[in-house]
């Protein structure tokens, strides 16, 4: 839940938030629907730390400014668990934050262009939505 009770329908990692800088409707369009449904979209701040090392001159306000963003630091209680993703994801801090975020908040799920970089024991978790237009 964000501070305003909205729940969180949808976790933005950095490879969406790059997509939403670059104007997809496959990262918009989410978005969207959450603001119809009254959900709030997640950022984990991990994730807005990995997309400008990507790209320094990268754009968030747009993003940092939408209504249904919130950006989402890590609690604390969750750092031995955030730890171990992160080792998991081979270092990955960016995976691991919107992993756990996603685990922590039960029902959302991850909206990414790297799906298979979540990969469990081989498989795709079914909180891993590619970022498509196929959901």
């Amino acid at each position: 839940m964000t501070d305003d009770n909205r729940p969180i329908a949808l976790v933005l990692d950095t490879s969406a938030i790059a997509a939403f800088v670059a104007g997809s409707m496959h990262v918009h369009e989410p978005i969207l629907l959450a603001d119809e449904a009254g959900e709030a979209v997640a950022v984990p701040v991990a994730c807005l730390v990995a997309a400008v090392r990507r790209d320094p001159g990268i754009d968030l306000t747009e993003l940092m400014h939408h209504p249904q963003v919130v950006i989402v630091s890590p609690d604390r209680s969750d750092d031995d668990l955030l730890l171990d993703w992160t080792l998991y994801y081979d270092g990955r801090e960016d995976l691991a934050a919107a992993a756990v975020l996603s685990y922590r908040q039960g029902r959302c799920v991850v909206l990414t262009d790297e799906p298979d970089a979540y990969m469990i024991s081989g498989r795709r978790p079914r909180w891993v939505v590619p970022i498509d237009g196929s959901w």
